[in-house]
């Protein structure tokens, strides 16, 4: 059926015709340009997003593993603060028999 309406175009309308589809062509090549364009850009918007997340999620879990060093160093601290507590204490119980036994210094020494 389109065979037989092309057949009865004539040559101005046969050219209206091409001219209607050239223009129609074109503007589904710029549209499409569009698109790729407007795809491009929210492509480049993703991937800045998802670094912007991955740099987001390192930044925690070294916050995580620093709040856990942290913990570990905290205990640590207070094992050796207790540590020194403790030979404090041992220093001044062995000093005062220390210098109970401690030989008496010599006339004419001075003890310092």
């Amino acid at each position: 059926m389109a065979d037989i309406k092309l057949k009865r175009l004539g040559r101005f309308e046969l050219l209206e015709l091409v001219y209607d589809m050239r223009k129609a062509n074109l503007d589904l090549i710029q549209r499409l340009e569009e698109a790729e364009a407007r795809a491009d850009k929210i492509q480049q918007e993703a991937d800045a997003r998802i670094e912007e997340f991955r740099t987001d999620y390192e930044q925690r879990i070294e916050e995580l593993r620093m709040k856990g060093a942290s913990a570990d160093l905290q205990k640590r601290m207070k094992t050796i603060e207790e540590q020194l507590k403790y030979f404090q204490q041992l220093a001044a119980q062995t000093q005062p028999d220390a210098l109970e036994n401690a030989p008496a210094p010599a006339p004419g020494e001075s003890g310092e």
